[in-house]
Formats: structure tokens, sequence, C-alpha cells
């Protein structure tokens, strides 16, 4: 019998074969890399999965997200985002994210091939409202983020201040139109606007900034959440 080649469900095998093993978290980051890469090279990336092979690999993925290793939370996390997911995944994976993203020290790990499009991506497909967890994780995340320079020019460089602003015109909309609010929602608009601050600290944005009609949009939120003081110490 001819040594037949590596394929996706070998890589699958091998991780759960390695659940509830101590001392291989190496091992376990090396098969989750060569996951993504099977995943690109069967043309997953940025695509509709087959329900039943998503099933699959978020089983397989789910049995590790309570390590404390950080690169193999990252590990994680970009191969769940790679999947598109929606829902609960959506939030877990970013749950994930902002685990990591609180510690400076990881700061280097998000300059990893494709990790802060598949991040950015997430979040553009989260509403504020539908996704608030998501959001509120996600945004923590980006706070925690562009707190470093280089990471911050990577992140504006994909547009994040574009979907900052929709995301606070859809939550001032919301709120002008319906008096009571989802709770988390509030608590996503102070994570949004505390990254926001950072964001605006660098000079190089403001033309950006004033160019988006952001002004205007955080004016209308000052009015409309004026008994929020933790959202009008931010802005």
């Amino acid at each position: 019998d001819e040594k037949r080649e590596r394929n996706l469900d070998d890589v699958l095998d091998d991780l759960n074969n390695e659940h509830g093993k101590s001392g291989n978290d190496k091992k376990i980051v090396t098969l989750l890399g060569e996951l993504y890469k099977f995943m690109e090279k069967d043309k997953l990336i940025n695509t509709k999965v087959p329900s039943k092979l998503k099933i699959k690999i978020l089983k397989c993925l789910y049995r590790f997200v309570e390590s404390q290793n950080e690169h193999i939370m990252i590990n994680i996390a970009k191969v769940i985002l790679s999947l598109k997911v929606t829902g609960n995944n959506l939030s877990g994976v970013c749950k994930l994210i902002f685990k990591v993203a609180k510690n400076d020290k990881n700061d280097q790990l998000f300059f990893q091939n494709n990790l802060l499009e598949l991040f950015l991506d997430a979040l553009g497909r989260s509403s504020p409202l539908d996704d608030a967890e998501a959001c509120v994780y996600g945004y923590g995340a980006v706070k925690f983020l562009t707190m470093n320079p280089k990471l911050q020019e990577k992140i504006l460089g994909l547009g994040i201040l574009q979907l900052m602003i929709l995301h606070v015109k859809i939550i001032n909309v919301a709120k002008s139109e319906k008096s009571t609010m989802p709770e988390q929602t509030t608590h996503v608009l102070f994570q949004l606007t505390g990254a926001l601050r950072n964001l605006v600290s660098e000079e190089l944005v403001y033309d950006t900034f004033i160019s988006f009609g952001t002004i205007p949009q955080l004016c209308q939120t000052l009015e409309l959440f004026s008994s929020d003081m933790d959202i009008v110490t931010n802005i």
C-alpha cells in the first residue's frame, strides 16, 4: 500500500489525540498551523465551509480553548475566524482574541500573516445590537492593540475607523428610535469610544476622522448617552 498523502482529517485526528496530554503545547501549535495550511490548500479560507466539516473542526478546536498558552489561543482563533463563524462561536473567538490582546507581551502574535485581516472582517460582520457580546470583546481587543503604534498603523490601514464610525452610527440610531437598549450595547459603546480615543491621539488620523463625519456622530452620542459617565468621559 503506497503511503498516502497527509490531509486535513489526519491533522484533526492528531489534534484530538493530543488532547488531555501534558507538555505538548509546541506540538499543538505546530498542528494548528498545519491545520490552517491545509484549509488554505483546500481553499476553505474565506469561503462557505460545508457545515459537517465546520462542526468537526470547531469540535476539535474547542477541546483546547481553555489552554493558557497564548500561541495555542491565537492559532485556534485564526482557524475559527477563517471559518466565518456567527453567533456564540463569534462571541467565543472574540473573547479568545481579547484574552491574548490584553497582555502587551503578546503584541507580536498579531503580526501573524492574515490574522488582523480575519479579525477585522469578523468585526465588520458583527452588529453592535445583535452581536453585542462579540463587539464588546472585539473592541476591547482593538483598544489594547491600538496602544502599540505598529499595530495601530496596520489596523488603521485595514479600515477600522470607517467601521467604528458606522457602529457608533448604528448605536445612535437605535438609541434615538427606542429608549431601551440592551445593556451589552452600552458596553460596546464604552469599548468602542475607548478604542477611538487611542486612534485619535495620532495626529495623522485627524483628517480621516473629520472627513468620515465622526464629530457630529460623537456629539449625538454625547446627547443620547449624557447620563452614562463612562461613555461621556471617553468622548
